[in-house]
Formats: C-alpha cells, sequence, structure tokens
C-alpha cells in the first residue's frame, strides 16, 4: 500500500537557494535533502545514524538531532516506489505532487549548484503546482508522513480544508519548542519534590 509523504526540499527563508535546489530537482525528476555533514547515511544503521547526527550536530538538542536522525532514515529505509509525495514550499505552497519511482540514492555532486547529496527520484505531475493554501498548512518538519486523507485534501479541490499539522508556529524557534517540552515534562515528573512545602498544611 502507498504510503504519502511531504518533503522540503530546502527551508523557505532562503529563497535563492530553494529555486537553486528546486529548479534542479524539478528539472530532473528529482527530489533532495540536504544534511551533507553526515555523508552516506544510505549504508548506516540506526546506531551509527545517531551517533553520526551527534557527531554532526553536537549543540543540537537530544529531541532534535533524534528527530534529523528518524527524518533520514525515513527517506532511505521507508520511503519506496509508488509511494506519494508532496513537495512544500514554506508552510502554505504546495511546490508540486509526484509519484516515487526509484528508492532513495546517496549521490554528492549530482546537483552541481550546491551540496545536497540525498536523493528520490519522481514522476513529478503536471498539476497542481505551485498551490497556495490561505493559512500554515504543511509542518516545520523536512519530512513528514502523512495519511491518504490528508493527502486527497491537499491535492485536490475538494473544498475541504487540509488539516492543519498540529507545530508551533514558524515564529517559535524549534530548539525553544524542545526546551520548553522538556521542562514541562520535568515539572509533571517533578511536581511532588518541586511544590511539596506549599502543598503541606
Amino acid at each position: 500500500m502507498s504510503r504519502c509523504w511531504v518533503i522540503a526540499p530546502f527551508e523557505s527563508k532562503k529563497p535563492e537557494i530553494f529555486d537553486k535546489v528546486w529548479r534542479f530537482d524539478l528539472a530532473n525528476g528529482l527530489i533532495s535533502i540536504g544534511w551533507s555533514e553526515l555523508g552516506d547515511a544510505s549504508k548506516m544503521s540506526r546506531e551509527q545514524l545517531a551517533i553520526a547526527v551527534t557527531s554532526a550536530y553536537p549543540d543540537k538538542p537530544p529531541a532534535v538531532r533524534s528527530l534529523f536522525g528518524n527524518m533520514l532514515w525515513a527517506f532511505y529505509h521507508e520511503i519506496a516506489p509508488g509511494d506519494l509525495v508532496i513537495a512544500r514550499r514554506g508552510r502554505k505552497t504546495l511546490a508540486a505532487v509526484g509519484n516515487v519511482i526509484q528508492s532513495a540514492v546517496y549521490a554528492p555532486g549530482k546537483n552541481p549548484g550546491i551540496s545536497h547529496p540525498n536523493f528520490l527520484e519522481v514522476a513529478w505531475q503536471k498539476q497542481p503546482r505551485d498551490k497556495v493554501f490561505p493559512g500554515l498548512v504543511f509542518p516545520m518538519h523536512t519530512l513528514t508522513e502523512i495519511s491518504e486523507v490528508q493527502y486527497r485534501n491537499f491535492v485536490e479541490d475538494s473544498g475541504v480544508p487540509p488539516d492543519i499539522l498540529e507545530e508551533p508556529t514558524e515564529a517559535v524557534d524549534q530548539n525553544a519548542f524542545v526546551l520548553e517540552k522538556y521542562l514541562e515534562d520535568f515539572i509533571v515528573s517533578n511536581f511532588g519534590t518541586i511544590f511539596k512545602e506549599k502543598l503541606q498544611i
């Protein structure tokens, strides 16, 4: 059974680089993601990938490093030919939709304009292209799996608005979001200790 994915070729806050990456991908029937610092992630085990991510991004919180590893693992080991892909530009624009026709490959130098070495071969459909939604509908993450219903709502003009994926807004820094979650979990776990004196009557 086909699975559905949303992938950002590059972050939209750097439009010149996004255009350089996306124009190449679209013209060559590809979609690519970065993380060139990791080298060839396609041959790494889960454990090797986690070590490589920690080494390449030591300043990132553990949850963010885990997220990077999970996305790369999915890119290489879960996305398969026949799956459906939405390429997104930012969180409001559907750039294109297509069908995966070949599993991911590591090909440094394939795009001569930028170091973006992780590629999926995709047959891009002519429509829809550059479809803009009125609100934030796509996740912040580079790669996210979505349901078939969500995919249809994004792609078809059915009058049914796509589900807004529950994530922090663009204005919220992802690291701050992760740290806030850690703090929340810590307080919940240690509530009795923290407020012991105040709770005593």
